[in-house]
């Protein structure tokens, strides 16, 4: 079967991917899914060579689809939620979580060891860059202290800590499962 009739290496018009084209954000979820099918039901007869297809099926190609997709995020001009834009619940707490690292530990610091995960991939980039944080910290940081005075707002924390736990745990369980 040629890549052109293989429904996995074609682009959603079925014309085969050149080396000339960037690929497209589909694209790259079907190389990944492409990469999981084989890693999961490709069997070579050679030892080695199975051992350096599973390297190359199992890890080179998530952390190569990683780094594009990262490095897309990065070349894509961020816009910072500003305290009229609304935040998902479960990510304003954790920004109040990030805060709470920064009141004890420094900016700098919470930011290289406790950065915040948000929910919304939108948000991903944000996270992961110093300024970009620190502009979004600074935004919110009237609507963070003002959080605190919240009825509920000790309540609301202790569950944001333990639901932030689980996917934590749940993620740990599904990397580990996977072969």
């Amino acid at each position: 079967m040629t890549a052109a009739h293989h429904p996995h290496t074609t682009t959603p018009k079925g014309t085969p991917m050149t080396d000339h084209t960037p690929p497209t954000n589909q694209q790259l979820d079907e190389i990944e899914a492409r990469a999981a099918y084989l890693e999961e039901y490709a069997t070579l007869t050679d030892g080695p060579l199975q051992a350096d297809a599973d390297q190359l099926w199992g890890n080179d190609v998530g952390v190569l689809l990683a780094e594009v997709r990262h490095l897309r995020a990065s070349a894509e001009p961020v816009t910072v939620p500003t305290k009229d834009t609304p935040l998902s619940e479960y990510d304003f707490v954790e920004l109040v979580a990030f805060a709470h690292k920064v009141e004890s530990e420094g900016f700098g610091y919470a930011f290289e060891e406790y950065p915040p995960r948000f929910e919304a991939p939108e948000l991903d980039p944000i996270a992961d860059d110093y300024s970009l944080l620190r502009q979004l910290f600074d935004e919110w940081e009237e609507a963070l202290d003002e959080f605190w005075t919240r009825p509920d707002a000790e309540a609301a924390y202790d569950a944001h800590i333990d639901e932030a736990r689980r996917r934590r745990r749940e993620q740990r369980d599904t990397e580990s499962a996977a072969p």
